[in-house]
């Protein structure tokens, strides 16, 4: 043709070669999602299996013996919850503090230890969670309940803020975990070196806060009460500080204690408080 347009036949090869690719590239996308429908076909047969092994040889148990049952007992030196209310003349209660105090042994003397395994711990979670005990703790950085109970995923249901506040929000959310979860333990746990402590006792020397910061002044008055009978004990500063923040922890046993649903799971033995303390130098928990 005069125009410069390619002849006849090459325009029609070149269609057909159009669509030919169309019809690979079709085919080829075809391929692909047969072959991720296949992968994600065998990873959640996996996932069925892991399941159905845990529920069959731990039924009702927590997650932290869901990876290999006595073998990881044996490697890592720790004792399981028991899945009935007693065990070993234990109540649940009695038996997550003495795997908390386990745990926190184990840290102090081995380091983080936990080797469970992350992938299977991931989809139980789906599943829903039975922690074994709520931490209510400080939110320094220094302070974490996970870490030095050496506990992974689902272990425990933590509630954080600055000095371990046991506040109507954190009371709500141990409600919750002993009502709902069925959680038999709370910890209230302080540490050592508190910040929130020290201003509050130096608070009783006239130290205010500087202006706009009316929210921290109002979080740090509900330790007073602590700092104040800590004070009276006429002690060294360092002996001071440190009975500050054990005061304090009782006055939030006290507080959750006020809840009717949290004392009444208490006075029928369905729950326990404790009050804990952190050295955030060692690790080690000291039990109140």
């Amino acid at each position: 043709p005069g125009d410069g347009a390619p002849p006849r036949e090459i325009r029609q090869s070149a269609v057909r070669q159009d669509v030919e690719l169309d019809g690979l590239e079709e085919e080829l996308k075809m391929d692909l999602i047969r072959m991720n429908t296949r992968v994600v076909e065998k990873l959640n047969e996996k996932v069925r299996k892991q399941i159905a092994e845990v529920e069959q040889r731990w039924p009702g148990q927590t997650i932290e013996d869901v990876r290999t049952g006595e073998e990881q007992a044996e490697e890592r030196q720790v004792e399981p919850i028991p899945v009935e209310p007693e065990m070993n003349g234990k109540t649940r209660s009695d038996a997550a503090l003495n795997w908390l105090q386990q745990s926190n042994e184990r840290f102090v003397r081995d380091g983080r230890a936990s080797r469970r395994d992350s992938d299977l711990l991931r989809a139980l979670a789906a599943h829903g969670q039975r922690p074994v005990a709520a931490v209510i703790a400080c939110s320094d950085s220094r302070c974490c309940p996970e870490i030095v109970f050496d506990a992974s995923l689902g272990d425990l249901f933590v509630v954080r803020c600055y000095g371990a506040l046991v506040n109507d929000d954190a009371i709500g959310s141990v409600e919750y975990a002993v009502c709902h979860l069925g959680v038999s333990l709370v910890v209230v746990m302080s540490h050592t070196l508190s910040g929130a402590m020290a201003v509050a006792v130096q608070g009783e020397v006239a130290v205010p806060l500087p202006q706009g910061e009316e929210k921290l002044a109002g979080l740090l008055s509900n330790f007073a009460p602590a700092a104040i009978r800590a004070r009276k004990l006429g002690l060294a500063p360092e002996l001071e500080l440190e009975v500050a923040s054990e005061e304090a922890v009782k006055d939030g046993i006290t507080r959750l204690y006020g809840s009717p649903a949290i004392r009444e799971a208490c006075e029928i033995g369905e729950a326990k408080l404790v009050g804990a303390i952190q050295d955030v130098v060692s690790g080690s928990v000291r039990w109140l």
